[in-house]
């Protein structure tokens, strides 16, 4: 098992202890139909669910941190750009987010993106849009193209 999941599963299951008898104390009459006194869960069905509760959220937890690592990779890994981006020794600066590091990287390597409601799309020349502006608008009439 992964030794940095026993930590996040162990800070969760601290809190969701602690969340339980906080619980308890606010409900007593509930808590003593779940077996609990004081905070201590004397049922073992009821410690179990709070233990794979605890694993889930952790679960989660570690996915969503683990998550700004692995997107930029699964964005350009997912697309074919033209071009073979060198690799880089970059450190992001203490003030800026990921994403200011990500539009630092995009930049020089000169990606570009666009939002699609909320899709995110990369590519690697500017001029998406200039296909539209040498398009002309011609007037409606009212002739109809034969069948």
């Amino acid at each position: 098992m992964d030794p940095e999941f026993i930590d996040y599963y162990q800070r969760q299951l601290t809190y969701i202890q602690g969340a339980f008898s906080e619980f308890a104390q606010e409900h007593p009459k509930i808590a003593a139909r779940l077996g609990a006194q004081a905070g201590d869960v004397r049922d073992p069905h009821v410690a179990r669910l709070l233990e794979a509760f605890a694993w889930s959220a952790a679960r989660s937890e570690q996915r969503i941190d683990r998550w700004p690592l692995e997107l930029p990779l699964r964005i350009l890994d997912g697309i074919d750009l033209s071009r073979p981006y060198p690799k880089r020794d970059y450190q992001r600066q203490f003030w800026m987010s990921d994403w200011d590091y990500l539009n630092l990287l995009w930049q020089e390597w000169g990606i570009c993106f666009y939002w699609e409601n909320d899709t995110l799309v990369l590519m690697d020349a500017h001029g998406y849009d200039s296909t539209q502006k040498g398009l002309q608008r011609l007037p409606h009439s009212e002739q109809r193209i034969p069948r």
